[in-house]
């Protein structure tokens, strides 16, 4: 999980983004593609087992790719809103 983070770090970094808010975005957006890939993985499991049925994919009328898009985008925002602020 390092390199990933790393990877994502130095990428925040090179779009001028400060290294310590660089550190935070990155593992935050580390921890929502791991998160989201654990919870897609949980779904098809339990819908390939018949505990829950397979067109519920909780989030309404939104597929599971625009879902994952729409988190992505409320992260980067996020992150560029705040990118202004000082830091500690």
């Amino acid at each position: 999980m390092f390199k990933r983070r790393l990877i994502a770090f130095l990428l925040l970094v090179g779009a001028g983004l400060a290294p310590e808010r660089a550190e935070v975005a990155a593992s935050v957006l580390v921890h929502f593609i791991l998160g989201y890939t654990t919870d897609e993985q949980q779904h098809r499991q339990a819908a390939a087992l018949g505990a829950i049925d397979e067109a519920d994919g909780g989030g309404g009328s939104l597929s599971a790719e625009e879902r994952f898009s729409q988190g992505i985008g409320l992260i980067v925002a996020g992150v560029e809103g705040t990118s202004r602020l000082p830091t500690r």
